[in-house]
């Protein structure tokens, strides 16, 4: 043991070779030995070179930092609170997302379109206004729904999803973990978490963010559906359902016209629950008629559309809603 030992280092020994077998072993040990102990020595280092890069280049920012609160005299108490957020942002865990995987991007189309259905799907359910009937026949519309206009976010702690005033984009629907939403006016903070919905109203009309979301409680993921493609996806599938999506989207406008002063982004699905039978009803009725649905109009805005509501359509809906019944038993 002493004398392989040795052989790793420089210390010294009292036994030698005595023929040439033990001195082609003890070559080939050495041999070893340099090798082996290079490898340990080079690992140590560059551990360490990269540590000490690591802790210059936090030093540097966080110099930085300093000296640009300092430049512009900004409050202590801010610095300390950007600090902090900065501080935990390294202690919380955040799952790899999918533009982060360079490979996924060279898989072909359909494998793709298959880890979007299977990432997306299980959050379309959550959407309140899908028929049964959707689930169907119309699977495929759902699929490239998933494919084509879902996307993954993740909020880091302290980070804000949106802010009041700016135009939203697409409709939200929380994956994991919880946020705070509140609304703009209020200091009350309402809690969101798996399943919840946000800026639904954007599918089918410009909507702006009545309130800020933010991960106040640790990293959070969310998944958006962008509004622009959503609409574009519903136009070309077209059939019942593009027609059941127009009414739905009607009805859930004027139920926040109703609501007043009183309009947040967050939809509570409750509220929902009646819009999505009484979208049937009507589509049944214009279907059974074999007219197109009127009273509306959609407005072409960039290459989005949106609905601009009017209260003659939906005196139209209620009359088809008296009287629905009576003609489809006609």
């Amino acid at each position: 043991m002493h004398w392989t030992l040795t052989q790793f280092t420089p210390a010294t020994n009292n036994i030698a070779p005595d023929n040439a077998f033990e001195r082609l072993f003890a070559v080939w040990v050495i041999l070893l030995a340099m090798g082996v102990f290079s490898s340990f020595i080079s690992s140590i280092t560059a551990t360490v070179s990269s540590l000490r890069a690591s802790q210059a280049k936090q030093f540097h920012e966080r110099a930085a930092l300093l000296r640009f609160f300092c430049e512009r005299n900004l409050s202590a108490d801010l610095f300390g609170k950007v600090n902090e957020v900065l501080r935990k942002e390294g202690m919380f865990q955040v799952r790899i997302q999918e533009q982060e995987v360079g490979l996924i991007k060279g898989i072909p189309e359909t494998l793709l379109q298959q880890l979007h259905e299977e990432m997306y799907m299980s959050l379309m359910a959550h959407l309140p206004f899908w028929p049964e009937w959707a689930y169907g026949e119309d699977m495929h519309f759902l699929r490239i729904v998933c494919h084509f206009a879902m996307k993954e976010h993740i909020a880091k702690p302290m980070q804000d999803a949106f802010l009041p005033g700016r135009c939203s984009p697409e409709a939200l629907i929380i994956e994991t973990g919880h946020m705070c939403y509140i609304p703009a006016g209020s200091t009350r903070d309402i809690v969101v978490g798996e399943g919840d919905i946000l800026c639904l109203a954007s599918l089918w009309a410009e909507w702006q963010y009545h309130g800020r979301l933010t991960a106040s409680y640790g990293s959070a993921n969310y998944v958006g559906i962008n509004s622009v493609t959503f609409c574009q996806l519903a136009t070309e599938h077209g059939g019942p359902l593009w027609q059941y999506l127009q009414i739905f989207g009607i009805l859930l406008l004027g139920l926040l016209e109703s609501s007043g002063n009183a309009i947040t982004d967050l939809i509570y699905k409750s509220s929902l629950m009646e819009l999505g039978p009484r979208a049937e009803k009507y589509a049944a009725v214009f279907n059974a008629r074999n007219a197109r649905t009127k009273g509306f109009s959609r407005s072409q805005s960039g290459s989005k559309e949106s609905i601009t509501w009017s209260k003659n359509m939906v005196q139209t809906l209620e009359t088809f809603e008296k009287f629905g019944s009576q003609s489809l038993g006609a």
